[in-house]
């Protein structure tokens, strides 16, 4: 056996535990052996190379779980709203009129005529529920049945048209309510005085504006009344704050509303409830849907109205401005220099069965100082006359 031969063996032995063996067989361990390794190291190196992606995702969790660095910009403020209303003046000559709190028409320049027709003074109706083509006039429920929640004598009911200086009686009852067409209206009234409006059953029944009956009177279901006429069908609010549409002629309810924000002739705008639901606008003459891009949170006193042909809505959005949305397309025009603080009040309205929206506003604090303003659409400014000088007792309640 060689020097060389003999160091192989030492090795080969000592690689076995220095177990004896023929040369053979000690070859055959030892290349056992190697491969057992050569399996483990390669195992490891996989194990090694697998765990890299997800260290590498477990490092970015971490990072993106860490909070963000701080810095110092600091976002400027917006500034506070205005008490006034702005715009581009007024033409010389032009007149806003609306109608006051004393059953009259009144002018931004303090002209006043009076509504021939209504209750001698002191017994004028001050309670005005805008119908198309004019004003349904007459005095608020007595102050004892609004406690007790009875529905009180019947009222006097009147109507006038737009610009008319002559109202016409139409008749008795409790409420009265638009029609979905001119010339007529919903009177509703109950059996006796001490009814009780939330569990009692209204009729109700289609009057012409000059007093003649157009339907046969339909019993309501109990504890609901007329908002409006809907197309061929009414909407009814319920006292406990539902809103159905109803078919006088047979008696089901067509569809329930969570919550009823405006409705027009044909058209019925409502959101399912939540602050985060959109304003949908049902259309019953064409059966069309649209979703706008306003919540329900978005919407701010006063209540939204309607122009007489229901095309158009306008709405005090949350934070001040006035918008004007489009019932057909869901579209909205913010008008701009609407926008005012807490420190004013504003009210908003059509002008008669136009498509020219009139804001009044003035400040809490100084009932003296009025604004009026119009808008139509395609204007990019709000139109105003100059401020007045109004009392207390003839601030409008109602603008046309």
């Amino acid at each position: 056996m060689t020097d060389f031969e003999h160091r192989l063996r030492t090795a080969m032995h000592a690689a076995v535990d220095a177990q004896e063996a023929s040369p053979g067989e000690l070859i055959r361990q030892v290349r056992r052996r190697h491969r057992r390794h050569t399996a483990l190291v390669v195992t490891a190196v996989l194990a090694a190379i697998l765990a890299v992606p997800a260290a590498i995702a477990a490092y970015g969790a971490i990072v993106r779980s860490s909070p963000p660095p701080v810095t110092h910009k600091i976002t400027p403020k917006p500034g506070p709203l205005p008490s006034k209303l702005s715009g581009r003046p007024m033409p010389a000559g032009t007149q806003l009129q609306f109608l006051d709190v004393s059953g009259a028409w009144a002018t931004a320049g303090h002209a006043i005529t009076l509504i021939a027709g209504l209750p001698a003074p002191g017994m004028r109706p001050d309670v005005f529920v805008r119908v198309e083509g004019g004003w349904v006039a007459s005095s608020p429920v007595s102050p004892a049945c609004q406690a007790a929640g009875c529905a009180g004598p019947p009222k006097e009911f009147y109507f006038f048209a737009d610009g008319a200086t002559r109202a016409t009686p139409v008749g008795a009852g409790y409420q009265v309510a638009g029609a979905s067409h001119p010339g007529a209206v919903w009177l509703m009234a109950y059996p006796r005085p001490g009814d009780n409006i939330a569990g009692t059953s209204a009729s109700a029944q289609l009057i012409s504006t000059a007093g003649r009956p157009l339907s046969p009177r339909y019993r309501l279901p109990a504890g609901y009344l007329i908002d409006r006429g809907v197309g061929e069908y009414l909407l009814l609010s319920g006292h406990d704050g539902a809103s159905v549409l109803w078919n006088p002629r047979n008696g089901p309810a067509i569809r329930q509303f969570a919550d009823v924000i405006g409705a027009g002739p044909s058209q019925v705008v409502w959101t399912q409830g939540c602050a985060r639901c959109r304003l949908q606008i049902l259309n019953l003459a064409t059966g069309d849907t649209v979703t706008t891009r306003i919540s329900g949170s978005q919407v701010a006193t006063p209540r939204p109205v309607l122009s007489d042909d229901g095309k158009l809505m306008a709405v005090r959005l949350a934070g001040g401005p006035v918008g004007v949305l489009d019932t057909g397309t869901g579209a909205l025009t913010v008008i701009p220099g609407t926008a005012l603080s807490n420190a004013a009040w504003l009210k908003i309205g059509w002008l008669g069965e136009t498509h020219r929206l009139v804001i009044i506003a003035g400040l809490k604090a100084n009932s003296g100082f009025v604004q009026f303003g119009d808008w139509q659409p395609g204007e990019t400014r709000l139109t105003l006359a100059p401020p007045s000088n109004l009392s207390a007792t003839e601030l409008p309640n109602v603008v046309p």
